[in-house]
């Protein structure tokens, strides 16, 4: 898997500590090898724990795990995406303790570390688009407003004698007031008629 190493004093003289980059959306991918030095010399570890400590990115949120394991000068640490990776950015705030039972006994110098984004994070899918239908879509739309407007009984279709009314068709009717009448057409008689423009 992703071992990223860094250098760290328990002294915490300035250093030029690499940055440790983990993604958003793993799930165990990094695991962190710090090598730990007391002045300059390997600090020995034998005997001790180790907690990972990491102020999140903004500054609101912090993590704190001891799921970590100790061998020689080591610190070994599986990253725990789900929480060191909740807020995108960067910090310079991460550092490990080291603990003797549950007391601190040191804390080496703090390194920073990069959280990448995911291309999930706060976003929503697209959707597909095509102008031909888009335009096809807006034809159908204007044909049925335009049907409407029609159906409103502006005009007469019968001589002012004539009584009763006649079926002119599907969703076409001409009353006995002499007007022509449109059945209000339904999003799936819209769907329809843009998918039989495009058969």
């Amino acid at each position: 898997m992703n071992e990223q190493h860094v250098t760290l004093d328990i002294s915490k003289a300035a250093h030029a500590a690499k940055v440790i980059r983990i993604g958003q959306g793993d799930a165990s991918g990094t695991t962190i090898v710090a090598d730990v030095y007391d002045n300059g010399v390997a600090l020995d570890l034998t005997g001790k724990g180790a907690r990972f400590l990491m102020r999140l990115p903004g500054g609101r949120y912090y993590v704190r795990d001891t799921d970590c394991s100790v061998s020689g000068n080591h610190i070994t640490y599986v990253v725990d995406e789900a929480h060191a990776a909740a807020v995108a950015g960067i910090t310079d705030t991460a550092y490990f303790d080291v603990l003797v039972g549950e007391t601190v006994v040191a804390s080496t110098q703090r390194f920073s570390v990069e959280v990448l984004r995911s291309a999930l994070d706060g976003a929503a899918m697209g959707e597909s688009y095509d102008t031909a239908v888009e335009e096809a879509i807006r034809n159908a739309n204007e044909a049925a407003e335009d049907a409407r407007e029609a159906a409103g009984g502006t005009i007469p279709l019968m001589a002012a004698n004539l009584r009763g009314g006649a079926k002119l068709g599907s969703g076409l009717t001409v009353g006995a007031d002499e007007r022509l009448s449109v059945d209000t057409m339904t999003s799936a008689e819209v769907d329809a008629a843009v998918a039989a423009a495009f058969a």
